[in-house]
């Protein structure tokens, strides 16, 4: 991170470490910061990120688990992403050679076996969304709930799907 002494925000706690950011930062994300490691433990303020140090001694594991969805759960987030998520650099979507896999609705066509395309009105360039890299953005999106999740939540797994990075908003 560049200039930290000017992104930090006063806290009470001396251990954590806020700084302001201009971007979303997934929960449990481990960042270099003046040196040291730290992790994203909240992320919830606009525009601050809290970050707690990380002992570098003490031993860490990753855990990763299964979350068995349904189609139409999938189907919702992408519809969700479609409608609204994805509208502020996204301006234009298609199934890919009108291939609609028996569906009427082009949020569902992903899980169908089909693709979509977006087009990135920033960069001026087409990205294709299937269901193997929309799987993909799903496990790069740390904490997404199926449950309680909005456009942002929606946005952000369409963007690691595509790009296996959140680089806008």
């Amino acid at each position: 991170m560049a200039d930290i002494q000017n992104m930090r925000v006063v806290s009470d706690d001396p251990s954590l470490l806020h700084l302001n950011s201009l971007q979303p930062v997934a929960l449990g994300t481990i960042e270099e910061i003046d040196g040291k490691s730290y992790k994203v433990i909240d992320n919830m303020q606009m525009m601050v990120v809290t970050y707690a140090p990380i002992d570098e001694t003490e031993k860490h594991f990753t855990i990763e688990t299964r979350t068995e969805v349904t189609q139409e759960q999938i189907d919702d987030v992408v519809c969700t992403a479609l409608e609204g998520g994805i509208t502020y650099w996204c301006n234009r979507a298609k199934v890919k050679d009108d291939d609609y896999r028996g569906t009427e609705w082009a949020h569902e066509v992903v899980t169908r076996g089909g693709t979509l395309v977006l087009h990135d009105a920033e960069e001026e360039i087409d990205h294709e969304l299937n269901l193997q890299n929309l799987m993909k953005g799903f496990s790069l999106t740390k904490g997404f709930d199926f449950e309680d999740y909005d456009a942002g939540d929606a946005d952000q797994v369409i963007q690691n799907a595509i790009f296996g990075e959140v680089i806008y908003g």
